[in-house]
């Protein structure tokens, strides 16, 4: 049947809607490859608490917002797995990100009070 048509050209029936196309080819989903990389990044830079913590909740968002469009739009979309890695690997450096950042703020107050006090300690061993 060609795009667009109200009615079968062989039989007749009305077609309900005009929307869908029968020669449509799966896309990639929305957000899927760069949710991935921005999930994958944020975990890796995991022991950089802020920036971790940061880009692993925008790789979360992003797989996040890309699965909900393809729920929306079953059958038209590929690469549910890849939007599912990434979700979870942004969950996981969120977690990872959110334990490194309360470690690093609880040494920081037991080593003086500053945030910054843990790079101040170490460039003081560095020096004996």
């Amino acid at each position: 049947m060609p795009n667009g048509a109200l009615v079968c050209p062989q039989c007749g029936t009305r077609q309900e809607s005009t929307t869908q196309s029968f020669n449509n080819v799966p896309q990639s989903a929305p957000g899927a490859i760069a949710g991935f990389i921005v999930s994958l990044i944020g975990f890796l830079l995991g022991w950089l608490p802020l920036a971790g913590l940061a880009i692993s909740i925008v790789g979360t968002v992003i797989c996040s917002k890309g699965k909900k469009e393809m729920n929306a739009n079953p059958g038209i979309y590929t690469n549910k797995g890849l939007l599912s890695a990434g979700y979870i690997i942004g969950i996981i450096g969120i977690i990872g990100g959110a334990i490194y950042l309360l470690i690093t703020a609880i040494s920081a107050l037991i080593l003086g009070g500053s945030f910054f006090s843990i790079l101040d300690f170490a460039s003081q061993m560095s020096q004996y």
